[in-house]
Parts: structure tokens; sequence; C-alpha cells
């Protein structure tokens, strides 16, 4: 089955289940059926999978994004969208749909100077249109239950989402499945709670996000991993391999190791431990693809913009998974600046040309990444305030 056909059929069991209540008995099932010993865990981790969320800050205009290249759809979207409409002469062609309807991508340049599309976007369309490609489209996705016209709107006589117009909320609404402000546990934690446990290796988590804190990974129990996009910032003083801290460093861990009456110096010297411990088997494993995935993404010091290297670190994260023994990960990668205002017409079409050059640098080379691995799924669409 490829990508788009389990997309398909998701949406139908999505469709036909009530509620997220529903989900969660089966997420309980899951969880269940992952509670085997450490050994067993790791034989069936063999088809090792991993989600890597690519969280678009301040909304991606996805409408000028894919683009409708049937003529009278076009003229129809011009008129919508007016000055910042994109030429259709200018789209990047994609295959049409089954049912006929034809779609372009934005050439990811500032449109109406003649110019020709960005590379990045070039090839993300010829990888979109290659048979069984990796890559789908979800349309129409957000936060609104039903479609709602400008009456139901202003007569509120529709559910609405929660606190519209703030950006900090809306974000949040898309990271997670409650409109709960005071419950905010997301996607990615519910799944890191209830298949957590399936990896044998327990001291990581199996959310990691290349772009610190977010809703998306928030969690009753598992607590996210953090690294950047250039690797694990290590606390220097406490380095095993300085000499110069020694004294530093035993006092310190007396301290942690010591006799803790307070449960909150339990739990900080409990925490503590654990990271030193994670960051020192973290840069270990990440030591052998140092270079290996140069060729795919660029040297890091070459790479133009964040969310292709944040890509790259989560690659090599990926392809050290057997080192990590880990089966199971979530990713998390944020790109900001999308929240353009009065700057759409210049600020967008390199935004887009970001994203189209992490996409297509994930996914043309996957077997660098491992023999277990696919491509990763990551969504070309976000849209977190539109």
């Amino acid at each position: 089955m490829n990508r788009r056909d389990l997309l398909k059929k998701s949406l139908c069991l999505a469709a036909s289940t009530a509620g997220f209540g529903a989900l969660s008995s089966r997420f309980s099932l899951a969880h269940a059926a992952t509670m085997y010993s450490k050994s067993q865990r790791y034989l069936l981790g063999n088809d090792y999978r991993a989600l890597v969320c690519v969280f678009l800050y301040g909304g991606n205009d996805s409408l000028n994004f894919i683009v409708p290249r049937d003529v009278p759809a076009h003229a129809t979207y011009a008129a919508t969208r007016g000055s910042i409409a994109v030429p259709r002469s200018e789209l990047v062609s994609l295959t049409p749909t089954a049912s006929g309807a034809a779609y372009g991508l934005h050439p990811g340049v500032v449109t109406g100077a003649s110019n020709p599309p960005h590379a990045s976007m070039t090839a993300l369309a010829t990888l979109f249109n290659q048979p069984g490609s990796p890559l789908a489209i979800v349309a129409n996705t957000g936060p609104l239950l039903y479609p709602t016209t400008k009456t139901q709107y202003n007569n509120e006589s529709v559910a609405l989402p929660p606190q519209l117009f703030s950006h900090d909320d809306q974000s949040a609404w898309w990271q997670t499945p409650t409109a709960n402000s005071f419950d905010r546990i997301g996607w990615g934690g519910i799944l890191a709670d209830r298949f957590g446990i399936s990896n044998p290796n327990q001291n990581l988590a199996m959310t990691i996000s290349t772009d610190g804190d977010n809703v998306y990974q928030t969690a009753a129990d598992v607590v996210p991993y953090f690294v950047s996009a250039w690797g694990v910032n290590r606390i220097d003083n406490i380095n095993p391999t300085w000499s110069e801290p020694t004294a530093r460093r035993d006092a310190l861990y007396q301290l942690l190791n010591g006799p803790l009456g307070n449960p909150l110096e339990r739990t900080y010297a409990t925490g503590f431990k654990r990271t030193v411990s994670n960051y020192e088997q973290v840069i270990s494993a990440l030591q052998p693809s140092e270079t290996t995935f140069d060729t795919i993404f660029g040297a890091d010091d070459a790479i133009d913009d964040d969310l292709t290297r944040q890509l790259k670190m989560v690659a090599r994260l990926i392809s050290a998974r057997d080192t990590l023994q880990m089966t199971r990960q979530i990713f998390f990668v944020g790109l900001g600046g999308f929240d353009t205002h009065d700057s759409q017409a210049s600020a967008h079409p390199g935004l887009l040309a970001a994203i189209a050059n992490g996409l297509t640098s994930s996914i043309k080379r996957p077997s660098r990444w491992g023999s277990q691995i696919r491509s990763p799924a990551l969504p070309p669409v976000s849209s977190a305030e539109r």
C-alpha cells in the first residue's frame, strides 16, 4: 500500500469513528499489545517507524502553495486572491488528480517578473508526479468541525474554534486533539504515552524536537528530548573528557547521589542525571553520521535554511536508531516566519522554497537512513491560522 492509499483509508476510518474517545480505546489496546519483555520488544521493533511533524509557525498560506491550474478554477482563485494571486503561467505543474482536476505549485520565487521557478519547487513537483510517489496532499484540514459561512460566523450559530485571532492559541489547537486550554496534550504526546514502552531504550524519550518546546509533543508521562539542528549541547563543566573541572564534577554528583529528602530535589536529581546520560549516548551515536548526509542535505555551514538543517539532524538520529535502541520515534521540526502580513508577495516564496528543499532532501535518498527506513511523512501544507 502506498502513502496516498493509506491516507485515503485512514481518513475514511477517521470519518467513521465517533470522536477521539473511540480512538483512545484503540490506543489502549495497542498499548497493551506492546507490553513485552525488552528482548521481545527489540525483535518486534525491526519494522522501525518514525513520524516527522513539520510545523509552520504563523500559518502557511496554503491557497498560494497549491493552486488550481484549470482555467475556470484558476479564474475563481485569482478573483478571490487579488494582487497576491499566482499567475497560472508561472505554476509548476502537478499530475492531475484521479478526478481530472489540475493543480500547480507556487514557483518559489517572486511572481510577475518572469523568473524561472526555484529548483527545489521543480524537484518537489517531479517527486510528486513520479509513479508511486511518497508524497501526498491532504487538503481542507483544520480546526473547523464543518464548512462555515460568514453569516454563520457572524451569528455564532455554529461551533467555532476557541480563542480565534490569538496566535498562540490557534497554533496550539493544531497540535492537540482537544480544545481545552487547560489540558494541552499534543497528538505526538498521546502517541508517545501509548507506544513509548515499545522502545528497548527506556531512558531516551520517544519524542525528540529539533525546535525546542512545543505543544505537539506534550504528554502526560513522556518528557520530550531536545536537540538543536547543530547537534546536542553538552554541559562543559561535567564533560568526562575534561580534566580541569574534575573536583567540581565530583562535588556535583555527590550532591545528586546523596540523601535527598525533598521530593522536588529527588525529581530534579533524577532528571539531571538522565539528561547527562542521554546526551552522552546521543553524541556517541551521532558521531558516525557526522558527514554521511552532507551529500544529500549539504554541509551544515552551506545549508541556507533552518528547516533543511533540522531535517538533516532528524535523518542522522534516525540512522542511529539501532545504536540508540529505538524502534518507534516522533520528531518535531519547526519553521517560522509565515505570519507575513503585507510582506506576503516577497516573503512567502522563499519560505515555500525552504519547505520544498527540506522535503526533497529528506525523501530522495531514504536508503542512506538505513535498510528499514521509509521516506518520512512530512506534510507539505500546514496552516496554523488560516
